[in-house]
């Protein structure tokens, strides 16, 4: 899809590709309307929506692991269909994420927010142990998880 807007001697195209590939260019116009600078930028837009959705994979994570607490062997209804449905959910989404994350990458931090995230959540409503060697722990999974963002070149 193109689009196409004039602003004031600026005109600028947007194109969105079904592939997800995403762009714009800008031309300025001069008083004579000839172009003096041309500006173009092209994005990808899987990339982003890739750690989206490895971040919803992560939560699902902590909420199947939550889960497992409650279940008792699965000897518990709900708390057993809350485990399958986080379990499965998690799951499909780290495998939709590796479409467009490295795969390193991607169950590194898949399996580190599932442990952030149920550390935290232990601490805050289980009343586990809130130990100063802990938290500094958890803080060094939290610097691992971004700086394998901050390193894969998306």
């Amino acid at each position: 899809m193109l689009r196409s807007q004039i602003r004031s001697r600026r005109i600028w195209l947007r194109v969105r590709e079904p592939d997800g590939i995403n762009g714009c260019v800008y031309f300025q116009l001069a008083e004579n309307g000839c172009v003096t600078s041309v500006k173009m930028s092209v994005f990808h837009l899987e990339g982003v929506v890739g750690w989206i959705i490895l971040f919803s994979a992560g939560c699902m994570e902590v909420l199947f692991a939550l889960s497992l607490k409650y279940n008792a062997g699965f000897t518990r209804l709900w708390p057993s269909v809350a485990t399958c449905i986080t379990g499965a959910s998690s799951f499909y989404l780290l495998m939709t994420a590796l479409k467009s994350v490295p795969v390193g990458t991607a169950y590194a931090v898949w399996t580190g927010m599932g442990a952030v995230g149920v550390a935290v959540l232990g601490i805050i409503f289980l009343n586990e142990s809130s130990d100063w060697r802990r938290l500094a722990s958890i803080s060094l999974v939290v610097a691992g998880i971004a700086g394998l963002k901050l390193t894969d070149g998306h």
